[in-house]
């Protein structure tokens, strides 16, 4: 009897789009080798990254393209990458006006935006007869010559440790980047290279595959 084949769909901005590497050294194509090798299936790769995106602008992806939705319903696992984009928006305008209510209106727009992502994918994935993990990826703070930067990344991962819910797990990252930026940082200084992209992968998957790995065995 043939097995069927895992589904892995990868949703997110530019780090789920691999920026600045090969196609086969971003972060979902890595975590996809991993995950196959530990699960002993084939896993098919559906990536559904855009470069620049908000948290919002993935909600409304998830919500509104119909190729993303019917990745999301069949997938077995779901990565998510989101809040870069919005803690860098907000920061430039920060650096210009020193207005701190502007750090914290991204941080409740976030927050808002995915919690609201976790309820859509809760309502994608209802009457799946199946097991499906998700993983939301942290952010690692690429400028730690700024005192701002530390304290403001580390509310935005408080709050996918606040997701965390069944099979909803929140990836820790910062520590993972923390001393180590000059051989895991690309030339842009911002976005990873393909080790750093292989260390979100490795540390995605210490998380483990839930029901999943069971089902595997089977």
């Amino acid at each position: 009897m043939k097995q069927r084949v895992f589904h892995y769909t990868a949703i997110g901005d530019s780090l789920t789009v691999g920026y600045g590497v090969p196609e086969d050294h971003s972060f979902p194509a890595r975590y996809r080798a991993i995950a196959e090798q530990a699960l002993g299936r084939k896993v098919v790769l559906h990536n559904t990254g855009k470069v620049g995106a908000t948290s919002s602008e993935i909600l409304q992806l998830v919500q509104q393209d119909p190729d993303v939705r019917a990745y999301v319903q069949q997938a077995d696992l779901i990565t998510v990458t989101a809040g870069g984009n919005d803690l860098i928006q907000a920061a430039k305008i920060y650096f210009n006006d020193m207005k701190v209510e502007t750090l914290k209106k991204a941080l409740v727009v976030y927050a808002q935006s995915m919690r609201r992502l976790m309820l859509e994918l809760k309502r994608l994935r209802l009457n799946k007869n199946r097991p499906c993990i998700v993983r939301l990826v942290g952010i690692y703070n690429p400028i730690p010559e700024f005192d701002e930067a530390a304290f403001w990344i580390k509310r935005f991962n408080s709050v996918i440790v606040r997701l965390e819910k069944d099979s909803i797990r929140a990836v820790q990252v910062y520590d993972a980047f923390d001393g180590r930026l000059e051989e895991l940082l690309s030339d842009d200084r911002f976005h990873p290279n393909s080790e750093g992209y292989n260390v979100l992968a490795e540390l995605t998957h210490k998380l483990g595959y839930g029901g999943l790995a069971h089902k595997a065995s089977k």
